[in-house]
């Protein structure tokens, strides 16, 4: 398979994966009832939070309109972080390691030298349409962006000069993890530290984190650019081509092992209690070991069917949502990155043979979760580019 034929594939996957989306989570949405139970609830003279006497905080900005959206991603979000519910919970937890580490990789390709000017170098953008429209849509539509624009995706076979457009600027990537810590690492632990009853617009309340940390692209982005400003590495910026890329390298390097561990450890924890209660149903309380089988963290509900059942509750409607909004991102970013892998190792001497490569993709799933993985090939894919 010549290079035109597997870039046209990769691309034709990543269209249908973002219609997949769009009919697995809008439409489900609309027709199974969970977005009329959101704004039945915010349209009652004092709505609450799901399963909760808490209420909800439906004045952010006292723009009308802005303030009814903002409160349905709060009304959203609020039951994945409630422990009772415990599949959505696990759920919640392992969709968060693949949209963090997911989200790095967006951000570390919009600093490279080949993507400068292009839609690509907005990551601010692109993540802020992740958290709004939904990581499951508007990834496959970053992934289709990048194939089809980035000279990074054409391979050492296609493009002259692979090892001098992948560097990027020192200071840039100087500050990309202060950037990440304080723009999505902050939010994070916020929301952990937060209590729910508190609904004034202030930094105690959870509400309000929880909407921030929707708005870490943008927040991420801001601290970069601040940071960017006070973090130097004036030796390096002078050195020759050859140090200059070992010093873009080894910082990549520590980004994707961060990157990894943010993937791995919610995929592992999350296999290990399902394995757990699957194996030794003894140790755990009938109720819980049910909220753990497989079949009950994600719901994939068919979108394809004319007759669409309504959900029993808001959790069963978020669940589903979440469930293909998981699933295609996962699809999405471990095909993007086999398929960029593929194209850059396509000369080297070391290139695995095709089922081995299947293979060896779907090791890396199950060990460090879908984005651990595509974090791996993309390693793997800047080692072969800075030593071309």
């Amino acid at each position: 398979m010549n290079y035109f034929q597997a870039f046209s594939i990769a691309a034709l996957i990543q269209f249908l994966l973002a219609i997949c989306a769009a009919l697995g989570m809008l439409k489900l949405a609309r027709r199974n009832g969970l977005f009329n139970i959101i704004e039945a609830e915010l349209a009652s003279p004092k709505p609450l939070l799901p399963n909760t006497k808490i209420a909800a905080n439906t004045h952010w900005t006292g723009i009308a309109g802005l303030d009814s959206f903002l409160s349905l991603m709060v009304m959203f979000f609020t039951p994945i972080l409630d422990r009772r519910n415990i599949s959505l919970y696990v759920q919640g937890l392992h969709f968060y390691g693949l949209l963090m580490a997911g989200w790095i990789l967006v951000f570390v390709e919009s600093f490279r030298f080949a993507n400068a000017g292009l839609a690509l170098s907005y990551a601010g953008l692109a993540g802020l349409l992740m958290e709004l429209g939904g990581f499951g849509l508007f990834l496959p539509l970053w992934c289709l962006l990048h194939i089809t624009t980035s000279p990074l995706a054409l391979g050492p076979e296609v493009y002259a000069q692979p090892n001098a457009t992948a560097l990027m600027d020192l200071h840039d990537l100087k500050a990309i993890p202060w950037a990440l810590l304080l723009g999505a690492g902050v939010p994070g632990a916020m929301i952990l530290s937060t209590k729910l009853p508190y609904t004034s617009p202030g930094l105690r309340s959870k509400q309000l984190w929880i909407l921030i940390r929707i708005f870490h692209p943008v927040f991420t982005t801001l601290a970069h650019r601040i940071l960017k400003q006070v973090t130097s590495a004036p030796d390096a910026m002078f050195a020759p081509p050859m140090q200059q890329k070992e010093a873009v390298l080894e910082g990549l390097r520590s980004i994707y092992k961060v990157a990894t561990f943010i993937s791995a450890v919610p995929h592992l924890a999350v296999l290990a209690v399902v394995l757990l209660a699957y194996f030794s149903p003894a140790f755990i309380r009938n109720e819980t070991r049910k909220a753990l089988k497989l079949s009950a963290i994600w719901t994939p509900a068919p979108f394809w069917t004319s007759n669409i059942p309504k959900i029993s509750g808001l959790v069963e409607g978020i669940s589903i949502f979440l469930t293909w909004d998981e699933l295609v991102a996962a699809a999405s970013i471990v095909a993007w990155a086999f398929a960029i892998n593929r194209n850059s190792t396509a000369n080297s001497k070391d290139v695995r043979e095709l089922p081995l490569a299947l293979l060896h993709t779907a090791f890396l799933s199950v060990v460090l979760g879908p984005a651990g993985a595509a974090v791996s090939l993309i390693r793997e894919r800047d080692e072969t580019f800075f030593h071309v």
